[in-house]
């Protein structure tokens, strides 16, 4: 969007071969602002209307940028994926991997997408098992929390 700058603005405001009650008609038509009963002609004219367009614009701009952040945030998720991976794996206290790997893909529809999340649960459960938080049978791929 292209803001008006105040001079082009003054061409159409300040023409004086156009008596002000048309002007101000086409203030209040055009551009839906309201003017107030004592405004002068020329400069406070002139002042006004731009005031009230840069409030507009200032309020335009923050609606957007708003719009624009709730869109950007994830609605629904209260957790990421690691933290959830570990709560499943705490409230389970043992589970067996392709569980976990079946209850992380529901959560975060993996194979909708074409993957798996073998990855994502690989590397958490590595970082708990260095952390000594779990303990991960490998020939029988079962996790179990330590307490």
């Amino acid at each position: 969007m292209q803001i008006v700058k105040k001079e082009d603005l003054a061409k159409l405001l300040l023409d004086y071969e156009t008596p002000f009650d048309e002007r101000k008609s086409l203030v209040i038509g055009e551009f839906e602002i309201d003017l107030p009963d004592d405004i002068e002609d020329g400069e406070p004219f002139l002042d006004y209307v731009y005031d009230v367009y840069m409030r507009t614009i200032e309020e335009y701009e923050l609606q957007t940028k708003a719009l624009y952040r709730r869109d950007k945030q994830k609605e629904g998720k209260k957790h990421t994926k690691k933290s959830f991976i570990i709560d499943v794996i705490q409230k389970r206290d043992t589970l067996s991997l392709e569980e976990l790997h079946n209850i992380v893909d529901t959560e975060y529809k993996y194979s909708e997408a074409g993957k798996h999340p073998r990855t994502r649960c690989r590397k958490v459960l590595q970082q708990l098992v260095v952390e000594n938080r779990i303990h991960f049978n490998v020939e029988e791929r079962i996790i179990t929390w330590k307490s």
